[in-house]
């Protein structure tokens, strides 16, 4: 026999391994039901998930639309959107909500036109139209989200969804 394991020989005491038994189940039972109840309070209501697919899939519609025009409906540009598969597969949006993403994109192309003539007095290379660079600035500028929150205080939650 090793000094080593005459040592755990002599430190060993049944009570205290009862002990340690007995409070390490106990401490696993408080762990588990700390992290069942943050769990449960971060379910989403099904009121809240709507708004979130409704936000969404404003912002989806709108870029897609705004694509095919700021690319005048080119065969590859549609080739593209018509391959991508995101969003909700049932439309949650409304003929108006989508009347009102058309007029808006049409704004918004004008606009890019607009900034695509201006841009001649750019240097070389950064004249033309800039639909992506203005993509990112309408989404990080977080005025779709704005827009879309307030289409849908127009069409309130179905009762299906206010679960």
């Amino acid at each position: 026999m090793t000094i080593q394991s005459k040592m755990v020989l002599v430190n060993y005491n049944p009570l205290s391994m009862k002990i340690k038994h007995t409070t390490l189940p106990l401490a696993y039972l408080l762990i588990l039901s700390v992290f069942s109840c943050t769990s449960i309070s971060k379910v989403r209501s099904g009121k809240q998930q709507y708004k979130d697919i409704y936000v969404n899939q404003f912002k989806l519609v709108y870029i897609k639309q705004l694509l095919k025009k700021s690319y005048n409906h080119s065969f590859e540009i549609n080739a593209i959107i018509n391959a991508d598969h995101s969003g909700f597969t049932e439309s949650i949006l409304h003929d108006g909500d989508f009347e009102f993403i058309d007029s808006l994109t049409n704004l918004d192309n004008t606009y890019m036109i607009a900034d695509s003539i201006e841009g001649r007095n750019r240097a070389e290379g950064a004249q033309g139209k800039r639909p992506l660079q203005f993509f990112i600035d309408i989404l990080s500028s977080k005025t779709l989200d704005q827009l879309a929150k307030r289409r849908m205080k127009l069409n309130p939650v179905p009762e299906a969804w206010k679960l």
